[in-house]
C-alpha cells in the first residue's frame, strides 16, 4: 500500500537516535524510499503534462499535413508509377509498361531476351557489379530491380522521372530498351 503522506514525521529527527537499531534502520529506509517514491510520482505528473502538450502539437502538425497533402497529391499521381514487363503472345518478344493512377499506361518495346541481355551488357560494360547481378538474377528481374530502386541510385528510374517531368502524358517519348538503357 503506497501513501502520499509522510509516515515518519510523527517523531522529530533529533529523537531518532533514541530508537533501537532496527527501528532506526526501518524508519530511515522508509524515509529514503518515500523520497524516491515522491520524486518519481512528480516526474510521472510532469511527463503526463508533457504528453498532453505533445498531443496538442501533434494535432497541429496533423492538420498542416492534411492541408499540404492536398497540395502535393498531384505529384503522387504524376510520379508514382508501376513498371511491368510482359511477353507478347505467341512470340519470344517482350514489352514493358509504365502505369500511373489516373493516366493511360505508356507501353514500350524491349525485344527478344537475347537482344535485351546483349543491350544491358553493352550499357553496363564498365560496371562489373551490374554485369554480375544481371548474370545472377536474369535480365527480367534485373530490369525490374533497376526501375523500382527508390534509393536514389537508379539512373533508369531517374530517366523515367525526367521523362515525366518533361511530358506528364509521356506521349512525346517512345519507350524502349534504348531509351531506358542508352548506349553511347
Amino acid at each position: 500500500m503506497l501513501k502520499d503522506e509522510k509516515r515518519y514525521d510523527f517523531l522529530p529527527k533529533k529523537k531518532w537516535k533514541n530508537l533501537t537499531k532496527k527501528e532506526f534502520s526501518n524508519l530511515q529506509s522508509y524515509q529514503t524510499n518515500y523520497v524516491h517514491y515522491k520524486k518519481i510520482t512528480e516526474e510521472i505528473d510532469q511527463l503526463k503534462k508533457l504528453i498532453e502538450e505533445k498531443k496538442e502539437k501533434l494535432k497541429t502538425y496533423s492538420h498542416k499535413l492534411m492541408r499540404i497533402n492536398y497540395e502535393i497529391d498531384h505529384l503522387r499521381t504524376d510520379y508514382h508509377f508501376s513498371f511491368s514487363i510482359y511477353k507478347v503472345k505467341n512470340k519470344n518478344y517482350y514489352n514493358c509498361s509504365i502505369g500511373r493512377r489516373g493516366r493511360i499506361p505508356k507501353n514500350g518495346t524491349l525485344g527478344s531476351p537475347r537482344l535485351i541481355e546483349n543491350h544491358l551488357r553493352q550499357h553496363y560494360k564498365r560496371r562489373k557489379d551490374k554485369i554480375e547481378e544481371l548474370e545472377k538474377i536474369g535480365w527480367n528481374k534485373f530490369i525490374r530491380n533497376e526501375v523500382n530502386d527508390k534509393s536514389g541510385k537508379s539512373k533508369v528510374r531517374d530517366r523515367i522521372i525526367d521523362m515525366i517531368m518533361k511530358d506528364k502524358t509521356l506521349r512525346s517519348f517512345t519507350l524502349n530498351r534504348k531509351l531506358l538503357f542508352p548506349i553511347k
